[in-house]
């Protein structure tokens, strides 16, 4: 994801975006039918989705921090 953040900011702002959002839904979905009906789904996969949920989201905020600024959101104006 970093490698992303590095080439191209706004292409990788929206698909870390819809990466996480898709993974925290699926996530908790996979919550909900652990709650109702017991799956024998394993731990790892929880920790495999919570990964998948920070991983583009943690990326995002060093490349933040290392750049300063997202350049797309810049005014181009000024």
């Amino acid at each position: 994801y970093l490698i992303l953040w590095l080439l191209n900011d706004y292409l990788a702002s929206v698909l870390s975006l819809i990466l996480a959002v898709i993974s925290f839904a699926i996530l908790l979905v996979s919550l909900g039918v652990e709650l109702v009906e017991r799956s024998g789904v394993p731990a790892w996969y929880y920790h495999y989705m919570l990964a998948t949920i920070f991983a583009p989201v943690l990326s995002g905020l060093v490349y933040f921090f290392i750049s300063g600024e997202l350049n797309w959101v810049v005014n181009p104006f000024y």
